[in-house]
């Protein structure tokens, strides 16, 4: 099944954040999406199952426009950490280092829209 939309991304515990390290969102979208995916999990059917204890988890969400159905794995073990993951991530992620560089580096990068740089001015 191709998918439209995805969006990976690491998300820190002790640093309560996300780092996206691949999509083809842009970045204005980003957020809206991500709450999508919550508002979409919201009535699912509790998981009971013990999540896995880690420092760091991976997400990956995966949408299909022509069937608008959304996919999404994590390592979480349980899919109410990863929903509440996805929520926390919402308006508090950031491009990893190698992404910004991906974007920076090539002028056909189909991935998110390039970020507005900040110039600092030195004086």
């Amino acid at each position: 099944m191709p998918h439209d939309l995805y969006i990976e991304f690491d998300y820190s515990i002790p640093e309560a954040s996300a780092t996206v390290i691949d999509t083809n969102i842009k970045e204005s979208y980003i957020s809206d999406f991500l709450a999508e995916v919550v508002h979409a999990q919201v009535a699912s059917a509790p998981d009971h199952r013990k999540a896995n204890e880690r420092d760091i988890y991976n997400v990956l969400i995966r949408c299909d426009l022509s069937y608008d159905h959304i996919n999404v794995s994590s390592n979480t073990g349980n899919e109410g950490l990863t929903t509440g993951i996805i929520g926390h991530s919402i308006d508090n992620w950031r491009f990893s280092d190698s992404l910004l560089e991906q974007i920076e580096k090539s002028d056909d990068f189909v991935g998110p829209q390039r970020p507005i740089l900040a110039k600092v001015r030195t004086t």
